[in-house]
């Protein structure tokens, strides 16, 4: 297409030949109002024109049914599957899993592909491992075990006393069933016993282990003199006596005593 001149188009006064003002000429395409108010210009400069729908194609032949997914092989390890490449007489693109035995592992359950020149790593088939299933019901309640052995039982009181360490019987301890190795706190003394044959307080033996009261300390020193107290009130008046030769004539007076 040939190029077209670009006009530039003013308007003239008639008598004087003044430009009166520029004009642009109005095409065709802004002459053409669509229902929503935009002009055929603007939808083009928009984008918003779209040509006739063209006709669908002619569909196009089916192809081959694709083979299903299958294990081809299953390999102990990722070593044995690399050195088995070129043995196994598995055609590219077969799948071949990996099995070590052993859930922690961490090749383990692992899919590869065979490929032209080696196998490829597809994606782990363990799963992730799921959320905790709810609280089973509690089992019913087994039997009762067997009554454990009585350990060693403390006593205490004052009638097994002494030092002795020869077995003795002490009959007025008052205590039924005694086994070896129970052990009697006397609270007087603070001296403790064990139990070296089993019994009642009439065949049950005691011999002296250790004593958990020290010994009584030496006497304190003697403690500083008192303070002197506040004299005390004054005595009562002494009874009166007369003094004189004789009774009759004597003079009476009073006699005072003081203690001193």
């Amino acid at each position: 297409m040939a190029n077209l001149d670009k006009v530039r188009i003013q308007l003239l006064d008639e008598s004087t030949g003044a430009v009166l003002k520029e004009v642009n000429v109005l095409t065709s395409a802004d002459a053409v109002t669509f229902a929503d108010g935009q002009t055929f210009q603007q939808k083009l400069d928009g984008g918003l024109l779209k040509g006739p729908q063209g006709v669908q194609g002619i569909q196009g032949v089916q192809g081959p049914a694709g083979e299903p997914f299958t294990i081809a092989k299953v390999y102990s390890s990722v070593s044995a599957m690399n050195t088995g490449f070129a043995t196994d007489g598995l055609k590219i693109g077969s799948f071949v899993l990996i099995d070590t035995g052993n859930v922690n592992d961490a090749d383990n359950a692992k899919l590869y592909v065979k490929g032209s020149t080696a196998y490829t790593y597809i994606t782990d088939l363990s799963g992730a491992t799921g959320m905790q299933g709810p609280q089973g019901i509690q089992g019913i309640q087994g039997p009762q075990g067997a009554a454990g052995i009585r350990g060693s039982q403390w006593y205490s009181g004052t009638a097994i006393t002494g030092i002795s360490t020869s077995a003795t019987v002490f009959t007025g301890s008052g205590i039924t069933s005694a086994l070896v190795n129970d052990q009697y706190f006397n609270t007087s003394t603070g001296n403790v016993y064990v139990c070296t044959a089993s019994g009642d307080a009439s065949t049950a033996k005691w011999v002296y282990s250790i004593s958990l009261k020290g010994a009584t300390g030496a006497t304190g020193a003697a403690g500083p003199t008192g303070a002197t107290g506040p004299q005390g009130p004054a005595g009562a008046d002494g009874a009166s006596i007369k003094v004189g030769n004789d009774y009759a004539s004597g003079t009476q007076v009073k006699l005072f005593l003081k203690t001193i």
